[in-house]
């Protein structure tokens, strides 16, 4: 069954507000805006697993079971479901894999609570994925904000996953995309 969707308006506000961001992640995220508008709509307008629209109200619609293949090798084991226990303040998903070492979960967060620490000497900034993103290898996890204030998390389940920082950050380009 094939589903039409409406592309996705996405608006990015230019600042106004101070943040800790460096000025890189911000000009990556502009360029990136500017550059992948075409690609956003594609990415976008695809069926997702749970079969509606991308939103950040509903983390199991924010990618396709073809871009979780892609990124982690290994097919979905049935369809993504909410996470029965989000981190705090968050609206999250569970994805299974068919490899249970792959399985991972997104999370939304709905405050500024959960922010990409960016000042963390141990965390990894990952460039061109959102406003500001790091990777934190301790908690096998990707936090990101995007150009319109979004903040989410990807993260491994079990962790310690093969090629761990390319998969998640795959994974985390492909939901900021529709963000």
């Amino acid at each position: 069954m094939t589903v039409g969707l409406g592309a996705v308006v996405l608006g990015a506000c230019g600042g106004g507000g101070s943040s800790s961001l460096s000025s890189a992640g911000a000009t990556s995220a502009g360029t990136r805006a500017a550059t992948s508008a075409s690609a956003t709509t594609v990415t976008s307008t695809a069926p997702t697993a749970a079969g509606a629209a991308p939103s950040a109200d509903a983390p199991c619609t924010l990618l396709t079971p073809a871009q979780v293949q892609q990124a982690v090798g290994t097919a979905l084991k049935g369809a993504p479901r909410v996470d029965a226990d989000p981190p705090s303040g968050a609206k999250g998903c569970e994805w299974p894999t068919v490899d249970v070492q792959q399985q991972f979960t997104v999370d939304v967060y709905e405050d500024d609570r959960y922010m990409p620490k960016t000042d963390d000497p141990k965390n990894i900034a990952i460039p061109g994925v959102g406003q500001a993103a790091v990777y934190e290898s301790d908690w096998h996890r990707i936090q990101v904000k995007t150009a319109n204030g979004t903040r989410f998390q990807v993260k491994f389940v079990i962790g310690d996953v093969d090629d761990e920082q390319a998969k998640i950050t795959k994974l985390a380009t492909d939901v900021a995309a529709v963000l």
